[in-house]
């Protein structure tokens, strides 16, 4: 998926708006794999513009509306944003990419400096399919996005435009 002119267009704006700073991205979906891949894309696209860039996968909770535990999430973006991390510091201007499902609700959409939201056409468990609709009809998390992406063709991502972002 890397050298893709949709993620060297998704890199033009990430660099421009955001220049400087640490900067915490969040990759949301159903589809968990072409979450991974599509940040794995991004990161790929920002180290070859000399952006310092980490990436995280966030785990997924059990079920959606669970009180879910995010505090070992919110440390990880904690200690980025402070320049420390397990493995060494953090440069002043670096990315922090994170994937996984749900990043957009509102309990955590705040701690983003910017949000992509992925849709496809990946067939989910029954109970994820529930977790997944009350998840897009009660928290917007298309709405929440900076970004949207088609990522049905895992090869050929569009960016989708639409009134919600």
């Amino acid at each position: 998926m890397t050298d893709l002119p949709v993620l060297d267009a998704l890199a033009d704006e990430f660099l421009n708006n955001y220049s400087r700073g640490r900067i915490l991205v969040a990759v949301d979906g159903p589809d968990a794999a072409a979450a991974a891949r599509f940040a794995d894309a991004l990161a790929d696209t920002l180290r070859g513009r000399d952006r310092a860039v980490f990436r995280a996968g966030a785990p997924v909770a059990e079920a959606y509306r669970a009180d879910e535990d995010r505090t070992g999430l919110r440390e990880t973006l904690a200690a980025f944003r402070e320049g420390a991390v397990e493995d060494g510091s953090v440069p002043e201007d670096a990315a922090l990419i994170v994937d996984g499902r749900f990043l957009l609700s509102p309990k955590l959409r705040g701690a983003w400096h910017f949000r992509i939201w992925l849709e496809s056409d990946l067939p989910l468990s029954s109970e994820a399919y529930a977790a997944q609709v009350a998840y897009t009809r009660d928290e917007a998390p298309r709405g929440a996005a900076d970004a949207i992406y088609d990522v049905t063709d895992p090869d050929a991502p569009r960016r989708v435009w639409s009134d919600s972002c």
